[in-house]
């Protein structure tokens, strides 16, 4: 089977670390946080594996672009295939709540 490298830009870094401190902070809930960014990073790192599993993203102009999404909880993660380079760049963390479009046009 063959493996990709897996990159989690800036973004996606800076939006796991405030999942974590809302959660241990405001939530008042470390415990809960520690678990939710372990179960996240779990699917960042199955992304290694079979990448394309997950579905493209269904709008343009994200979908043009390659961007797929996988969903962990009640968080999306979406990310880019490339499949000449065997890598993966996981691009965005977010909350499902949050207006994803809006957030993915600041990338």
């Amino acid at each position: 089977m063959i493996s990709y490298k897996v990159v989690v830009d800036r973004f996606a870094k800076d939006s796991l670390s405030n999942i974590h401190n809302y959660i241990a902070t405001v939530l008042l809930e470390p415990m809960t946080a520690k678990n939710q960014i372990k179960r996240l990073l779990n699917a960042i790192e199955s992304l290694d594996s079979l990448p394309k599993r997950h579905p493209l993203y269904y709008k343009e102009p994200w979908l043009s672009k390659g961007l797929r999404r996988l969903l962990v909880d009640k968080y999306v993660i979406v990310y880019k295939v490339d499949d000449e380079n065997k890598t993966v760049a996981v691009v965005a963390v977010m909350n499902t709540k949050r207006d994803t479009e809006y957030l993915l046009e600041r990338l």
